[in-house]
């Protein structure tokens, strides 16, 4: 059963999608709106740009953009954009599948066809997230190849910056995770999965900033990250939270070369 502006093979309507998805800058690959160098995505990232092929975009050529079928890559991942700023807006609970399938545009059919649960739908938005997030840590550990202390500088940095935006609502993995009891439900494998992959990153670092308590030091920035997180969902970014850079400053500045 389709959606008005859709239809099942996947053919959205361009006054639909020129309606809702405005094209943002891209960075290459995957995009996101953020700066290729500033991360503010450890814990968030909601808002992935959007991109759709141009032609819909093009006055005067409504016939043939209703004629064009969506490339099943760009169908995915306007899908997952999408569930994206509904689940972090207001809660994986609070979003239904009607309405998620409306605000892409596309056919209720050829979303199930993509995702053919919410359970998998929300985890295959956290996967993409944490691998997104992963990606840009990596980017700026490799930015700072030769001096470790800057790239926990820098990490923390973006992590102050993402908290202090007027749409925070927290740490994504543990908003959506939290609403599902289950260990092995897709929510809360990918958010242990997340954490697990930041954290063996972290200690991997710190080991370069003291080889002999490199896990000890790893252990302490994974715990601050996540207390920032905490802290600032519920008494804001200019609340203990704020300290949080400076509390990685001091620990890495304890450290023993």
């Amino acid at each position: 059963m389709g959606v008005a502006g859709a239809d099942d093979d996947g053919r959205a309507a361009p006054r639909q999608l020129t309606g809702d998805f405005t094209p943002e800058p891209t960075r290459g690959g995957r995009d996101q709106h953020h700066p290729p160098m500033h991360l503010n995505l450890i814990h968030h990232s909601a808002l992935l740009s959007r991109t759709v092929p141009s032609q819909l975009y093009h006055g005067g050529m409504k016939s043939q953009a209703r004629r064009t079928v969506l490339p099943r890559e760009t169908r995915e991942r306007l899908v997952l954009d999408t569930a994206g700023d509904l689940f972090y807006a207001r809660g994986v609970h609070e979003v239904g599948m009607d309405e998620l399938v409306r605000a892409t545009g596309l056919g209720k059919a050829t979303v199930y066809r993509l995702f053919a649960t919410k359970d998998e739908l929300i985890g295959a938005y956290l996967r993409r997230l944490s691998a997104d997030i992963l990606a840009l840590i990596d980017t700026e550990i490799e930015r700072h190849a030769t001096d470790p202390r800057a790239a926990v500088r820098a990490i923390f940095a973006s992590i102050a910056a993402d908290l202090d935006r007027p749409t925070f609502r927290g740490c994504a993995f543990n908003n959506a995770s939290i609403e599902f009891p289950d260990p092995q439900h897709p929510a809360r494998a990918a958010a242990r999965d997340y954490r697990q992959h930041l954290h063996q990153r972290l200690v991997t670092l710190a080991g370069r900033i003291d080889p002999a308590g490199g896990d000890a030091l790893g252990d302490q920035l994974a715990l601050l990250i996540d207390g920032m997180y905490t802290s600032a969902a519920h008494l804001g970014p200019r609340g203990p939270a704020a300290g949080g850079p400076a509390l990685a400053d001091a620990l890495v500045g304890a450290a023993h070369v």
